[in-house]
Protein backbone atom coordinates (compact mmCIF):
# COMPACT_ATOMS: atom_id res chain seq x y z
CA UNK A 1 0.00 0.00 0.00
CA UNK A 2 1.25 3.34 -0.88
CA UNK A 3 2.29 5.80 1.76
CA UNK A 4 2.81 9.51 1.19
CA UNK A 5 5.95 11.55 1.92
CA UNK A 6 5.33 15.27 1.82
CA UNK A 7 8.89 16.45 2.51
CA UNK A 8 10.64 16.99 -0.81
CA UNK A 9 13.58 14.77 -1.55
CA UNK A 10 13.62 12.53 1.52
CA UNK A 11 15.07 9.80 -0.70
CA UNK A 12 18.13 11.99 -1.35
CA UNK A 13 21.16 12.50 0.84
CA UNK A 14 23.72 15.19 0.21
CA UNK A 15 27.46 14.97 0.37
CA UNK A 16 29.58 18.04 -0.29
CA UNK A 17 32.75 17.20 -2.19
CA UNK A 18 35.72 17.60 0.07
CA UNK A 19 37.60 19.48 -2.65
CA UNK A 20 41.26 20.04 -2.04
CA UNK A 21 40.98 19.35 1.68
CA UNK A 22 44.73 18.71 1.95
CA UNK A 23 47.74 20.45 0.44
CA UNK A 24 48.37 21.48 -2.22
CA UNK A 25 45.19 23.52 -2.42
CA UNK A 26 43.51 24.60 -5.64
CA UNK A 27 43.91 28.16 -6.80
CA UNK A 28 40.74 30.22 -7.14
CA UNK A 29 39.19 28.77 -10.27
CA UNK A 30 37.68 31.04 -12.94
CA UNK A 31 34.00 30.99 -13.78
CA UNK A 32 32.87 27.70 -15.33
CA UNK A 33 35.74 25.77 -13.78
CA UNK A 34 36.09 23.80 -10.55
CA UNK A 35 38.73 22.10 -8.47
CA UNK A 36 39.34 18.50 -9.57
CA UNK A 37 39.68 16.60 -6.24
CA UNK A 38 42.08 14.10 -7.84
CA UNK A 39 44.58 16.46 -9.46
CA UNK A 40 43.85 19.58 -7.36
CA UNK A 41 43.87 21.69 -10.49
CA UNK A 42 41.25 23.86 -12.14
CA UNK A 43 39.33 21.98 -14.79
CA UNK A 44 36.06 22.58 -16.66
CA UNK A 45 33.42 22.18 -13.95
CA UNK A 46 30.45 19.89 -14.16
CA UNK A 47 27.17 21.65 -14.85
CA UNK A 48 23.94 20.98 -12.88
CA UNK A 49 22.44 17.65 -13.90
CA UNK A 50 25.77 16.08 -14.88
CA UNK A 51 27.17 13.01 -13.06
CA UNK A 52 29.68 13.90 -10.36
CA UNK A 53 31.69 12.43 -7.50
CA UNK A 54 34.99 10.61 -7.37
CA UNK A 55 33.44 7.51 -8.91
CA UNK A 56 30.59 9.08 -10.86
CA UNK A 57 32.29 11.73 -12.97
CA UNK A 58 32.22 11.04 -16.70
CA UNK A 59 34.88 13.62 -17.57
CA UNK A 60 38.25 14.70 -16.23
CA UNK A 61 36.62 17.36 -14.12
CA UNK A 62 34.69 15.61 -11.37
CA UNK A 63 33.72 18.67 -9.32
CA UNK A 64 30.61 20.81 -9.72
CA UNK A 65 30.77 24.43 -10.82
CA UNK A 66 30.48 27.12 -8.19
CA UNK A 67 26.98 27.34 -6.74
CA UNK A 68 26.29 23.61 -7.14
CA UNK A 69 26.95 20.59 -4.94
CA UNK A 70 27.39 16.91 -5.70
CA UNK A 71 24.22 15.17 -4.50
CA UNK A 72 24.26 11.41 -3.99
CA UNK A 73 21.09 9.35 -4.45
CA UNK A 74 20.09 6.18 -2.63
CA UNK A 75 20.94 4.09 -5.73
CA UNK A 76 24.54 5.34 -5.56
CA UNK A 77 24.40 7.75 -8.49
CA UNK A 78 25.44 11.37 -8.03
CA UNK A 79 24.61 14.54 -9.94
CA UNK A 80 25.44 18.21 -9.57
CA UNK A 81 22.60 20.28 -8.14
CA UNK A 82 22.25 24.06 -7.72
CA UNK A 83 21.95 25.25 -4.13
CA UNK A 84 19.40 27.75 -2.81
CA UNK A 85 18.38 29.23 0.54
CA UNK A 86 15.27 27.80 2.19
CA UNK A 87 14.54 31.11 3.95
CA UNK A 88 13.75 32.82 0.64
CA UNK A 89 16.92 34.87 0.47
CA UNK A 90 19.60 34.77 -2.23
CA UNK A 91 20.88 32.68 -3.89
CA UNK A 92 17.62 32.01 -5.71
CA UNK A 93 16.80 29.22 -8.12
CA UNK A 94 16.93 30.19 -11.79
CA UNK A 95 13.73 30.78 -13.72
CA UNK A 96 10.69 28.84 -12.49
CA UNK A 97 12.68 26.23 -10.55
CA UNK A 98 11.66 25.40 -6.98
CA UNK A 99 13.82 25.41 -3.86
CA UNK A 100 13.31 22.04 -2.18
CA UNK A 101 14.38 20.95 1.31
CA UNK A 102 16.88 18.07 1.52
CA UNK A 103 18.93 16.41 4.24
CA UNK A 104 22.31 18.10 4.65
CA UNK A 105 25.62 16.49 5.72
CA UNK A 106 25.51 18.26 9.10
CA UNK A 107 22.12 16.73 9.96
CA UNK A 108 20.18 19.89 9.14
CA UNK A 109 18.37 20.88 5.95
CA UNK A 110 19.75 22.34 2.74
CA UNK A 111 18.05 23.81 -0.30
CA UNK A 112 18.43 22.36 -3.79
CA UNK A 113 16.87 23.69 -6.96
CA UNK A 114 14.24 21.47 -8.57
CA UNK A 115 12.75 21.58 -12.03
CA UNK A 116 9.06 22.50 -11.61
CA UNK A 117 6.48 20.13 -13.09
CA UNK A 118 2.86 21.17 -13.67
CA UNK A 119 -0.18 19.19 -12.53
CA UNK A 120 -0.49 16.11 -14.72
CA UNK A 121 3.20 16.27 -15.61
CA UNK A 122 5.93 13.73 -14.95
CA UNK A 123 7.91 14.08 -11.72
CA UNK A 124 10.81 12.43 -9.92
CA UNK A 125 12.16 14.00 -6.70
CA UNK A 126 15.28 11.81 -6.91
CA UNK A 127 15.85 13.28 -10.36
CA UNK A 128 15.31 16.82 -9.04
CA UNK A 129 11.95 17.18 -10.78
CA UNK A 130 9.19 18.15 -8.34
CA UNK A 131 5.60 19.28 -8.64
CA UNK A 132 4.61 22.93 -8.41
CA UNK A 133 2.69 23.49 -5.12
CA UNK A 134 0.06 22.45 -4.20
CA UNK A 135 1.02 19.47 -6.33
CA UNK A 136 2.43 16.24 -4.95
CA UNK A 137 4.41 13.61 -6.83
CA UNK A 138 2.64 10.24 -6.76
CA UNK A 139 5.06 7.47 -7.72
CA UNK A 140 3.74 3.92 -8.18
CA UNK A 141 5.81 1.26 -6.39
CA UNK A 142 9.10 0.46 -8.14
CA UNK A 143 8.50 3.21 -10.73
CA UNK A 144 11.28 5.66 -11.56
CA UNK A 145 8.84 8.50 -12.27
CA UNK A 146 5.47 9.66 -11.02
CA UNK A 147 2.67 12.05 -11.90
CA UNK A 148 1.81 15.41 -10.33
CA UNK A 149 -1.57 15.56 -8.60
CA UNK A 150 -3.14 18.38 -6.59
CA UNK A 151 -2.85 17.61 -2.87
CA UNK A 152 -6.04 17.77 -0.78
CA UNK A 153 -7.60 16.61 2.50
CA UNK A 154 -10.31 13.96 1.98
CA UNK A 155 -11.54 14.40 5.56
CA UNK A 156 -12.63 17.98 4.82
CA UNK A 157 -16.30 18.56 4.00
CA UNK A 158 -15.33 20.98 1.23
CA UNK A 159 -14.13 19.71 -2.13
CA UNK A 160 -11.19 21.86 -3.29
CA UNK A 161 -10.87 19.97 -6.59
CA UNK A 162 -11.96 21.35 -9.95
CA UNK A 163 -12.98 19.95 -13.31
CA UNK A 164 -15.31 17.33 -11.86
CA UNK A 165 -12.53 15.67 -9.87
CA UNK A 166 -12.94 14.52 -6.26
CA UNK A 167 -10.57 14.60 -3.31
CA UNK A 168 -9.64 10.94 -2.99
CA UNK A 169 -7.83 9.27 -0.08
CA UNK A 170 -5.26 7.62 -2.31
CA UNK A 171 -2.85 6.85 0.54
CA UNK A 172 -2.87 4.92 3.81
CA UNK A 173 -3.18 8.21 5.75
CA UNK A 174 -6.88 9.14 5.74
CA UNK A 175 -6.21 12.91 5.63
CA UNK A 176 -3.80 12.78 2.66
CA UNK A 177 -5.36 12.67 -0.77
CA UNK A 178 -5.23 13.89 -4.33
CA UNK A 179 -7.66 15.44 -6.78
CA UNK A 180 -8.52 12.80 -9.37
CA UNK A 181 -11.37 11.01 -11.14
CA UNK A 182 -12.14 7.78 -9.24
CA UNK A 183 -12.73 4.36 -10.74
CA UNK A 184 -16.37 3.27 -11.01
CA UNK A 185 -18.00 1.66 -7.98
CA UNK A 186 -16.93 -1.96 -7.87
CA UNK A 187 -14.27 -1.41 -10.49
CA UNK A 188 -10.64 -2.49 -10.03
CA UNK A 189 -8.15 -0.06 -8.53
CA UNK A 190 -4.40 0.01 -8.93
CA UNK A 191 -1.49 1.62 -7.11
CA UNK A 192 0.59 1.01 -10.22
CA UNK A 193 -1.75 2.80 -12.63
CA UNK A 194 -2.99 5.65 -10.39
CA UNK A 195 -6.52 4.19 -10.56
CA UNK A 196 -7.95 5.56 -7.31
CA UNK A 197 -11.02 4.42 -5.40
CA UNK A 198 -14.07 6.66 -4.87
CA UNK A 199 -14.16 9.04 -1.93
CA UNK A 200 -14.35 7.19 1.39
CA UNK A 201 -12.84 3.99 0.01
CA UNK A 202 -9.37 2.47 0.04
CA UNK A 203 -7.55 0.36 -2.58
CA UNK A 204 -6.30 -2.93 -1.15
CA UNK A 205 -3.83 -4.46 -3.56
CA UNK A 206 -1.45 -7.38 -3.24
CA UNK A 207 2.13 -6.28 -3.94
CA UNK A 208 3.13 -7.11 -7.50
CA UNK A 209 -0.41 -7.69 -8.80
CA UNK A 210 -1.97 -5.62 -11.58
CA UNK A 211 -5.06 -4.50 -9.68
CA UNK A 212 -6.82 -4.53 -6.32
CA UNK A 213 -10.31 -3.87 -4.97
CA UNK A 214 -11.92 -0.87 -3.30
CA UNK A 215 -13.15 -1.24 0.28
CA UNK A 216 -15.07 1.29 2.35
CA UNK A 217 -13.05 2.91 5.11
CA UNK A 218 -14.55 2.61 8.58
CA UNK A 219 -14.14 3.60 12.20
CA UNK A 220 -13.97 0.60 14.56
CA UNK A 221 -15.80 2.63 17.21
CA UNK A 222 -18.70 3.46 14.89
CA UNK A 223 -19.48 -0.05 13.57
CA UNK A 224 -21.04 1.35 10.41
CA UNK A 225 -20.38 -1.56 8.03
CA UNK A 226 -23.30 -3.14 6.20
CA UNK A 227 -24.63 -6.69 6.23
CA UNK A 228 -22.13 -9.39 7.19
CA UNK A 229 -19.21 -6.99 7.01
CA UNK A 230 -17.18 -5.83 9.99
CA UNK A 231 -14.69 -3.02 10.47
CA UNK A 232 -11.40 -4.90 10.17
CA UNK A 233 -7.70 -4.09 10.44
CA UNK A 234 -6.34 -7.11 8.53
CA UNK A 235 -3.09 -5.35 7.65
CA UNK A 236 -2.14 -5.31 11.34
CA UNK A 237 -2.79 -3.26 14.50
CA UNK A 238 -2.69 0.47 13.88
CA UNK A 239 -3.08 0.07 10.11
CA UNK A 240 -5.97 1.20 7.91
CA UNK A 241 -9.40 -0.15 8.80
CA UNK A 242 -12.08 -0.99 6.23
CA UNK A 243 -15.32 -2.92 5.87
CA UNK A 244 -15.05 -6.56 4.80
CA UNK A 245 -16.65 -9.91 5.60
CA UNK A 246 -14.31 -11.73 8.02
CA UNK A 247 -13.38 -15.29 7.16
CA UNK A 248 -13.87 -17.97 9.86
CA UNK A 249 -10.84 -19.38 11.64
CA UNK A 250 -9.31 -22.10 9.47
CA UNK A 251 -10.56 -20.57 6.20
CA UNK A 252 -8.38 -19.39 3.30
CA UNK A 253 -7.32 -15.74 3.31
CA UNK A 254 -5.74 -13.58 0.64
CA UNK A 255 -5.40 -9.87 -0.06
CA UNK A 256 -5.46 -10.67 -3.78
CA UNK A 257 -8.95 -12.20 -3.55
CA UNK A 258 -10.31 -9.88 -0.85
CA UNK A 259 -10.58 -12.62 1.80
CA UNK A 260 -9.60 -11.27 5.21
CA UNK A 261 -9.42 -12.75 8.70
CA UNK A 262 -11.21 -11.34 11.72
CA UNK A 263 -9.18 -9.11 14.03
CA UNK A 264 -8.85 -12.07 16.43
CA UNK A 265 -7.01 -14.06 13.74
CA UNK A 266 -4.02 -13.53 11.49
CA UNK A 267 -3.52 -14.70 7.90
CA UNK A 268 -0.57 -17.10 7.96
CA UNK A 269 1.09 -18.11 4.69
CA UNK A 270 3.26 -21.20 5.01
CA UNK A 271 4.22 -21.66 1.35
CA UNK A 272 6.96 -19.38 0.02
CA UNK A 273 5.75 -17.21 -2.84
CA UNK A 274 2.07 -17.98 -2.25
CA UNK A 275 -0.45 -15.16 -1.80
CA UNK A 276 -2.99 -17.47 -0.11
CA UNK A 277 -2.87 -18.27 3.60
CA UNK A 278 -5.09 -19.62 6.36
CA UNK A 279 -6.78 -17.71 9.19
CA UNK A 280 -5.30 -18.84 12.51
CA UNK A 281 -6.16 -17.50 15.95
CA UNK A 282 -3.63 -14.97 17.24
CA UNK A 283 -1.91 -15.72 20.53
CA UNK A 284 0.51 -14.23 22.99
CA UNK A 285 1.15 -13.73 26.69
CA UNK A 286 -2.35 -12.26 27.15
CA UNK A 287 -3.98 -14.40 24.44
CA UNK A 288 -3.75 -18.10 25.33
CA UNK A 289 -4.57 -20.74 22.74
CA UNK A 290 -7.55 -23.10 23.02
CA UNK A 291 -6.99 -26.52 24.61
CA UNK A 292 -5.14 -28.89 22.30
CA UNK A 293 -3.26 -26.17 20.40
CA UNK A 294 0.00 -24.33 21.03
CA UNK A 295 1.23 -20.81 20.29
CA UNK A 296 3.64 -20.81 17.33
CA UNK A 297 6.00 -17.94 16.44
CA UNK A 298 6.55 -16.52 12.95
CA UNK A 299 9.39 -14.60 11.37
CA UNK A 300 7.56 -11.46 12.56
CA UNK A 301 8.19 -11.21 16.34
CA UNK A 302 4.83 -9.44 16.80
CA UNK A 303 2.82 -12.29 15.20
CA UNK A 304 2.13 -15.72 16.72
CA UNK A 305 -0.68 -18.13 15.97
CA UNK A 306 -2.46 -21.13 17.47
CA UNK A 307 -2.10 -24.54 15.86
Amino acid sequence: MRSLTLTLGTALTLGLLACCSSAPACPVCPSGQACDPKTRTCVPGLEPGQPCGLDGGATAGEACVSGAVCSTFTDGTSVCAVTCNLDGSAPFCPGAELCGSFAAPDGGRQGLCLTAAALGGSCNPDGLIECTPPGVCVQPPASATGTCFALCDPTSSANPCTGGESCLAAFSAADAGVCATPVADGGPCSDYANAFCPRGELCIQEAGTDAGSCFARCDPAAAACAGTQSCLAPLGPGQATFCATPQPTGSPCSTATGQFCSDADRCITKTAGSDVGVCYQSCGSSQPCPAGTTCNPTTDPTVSYCL
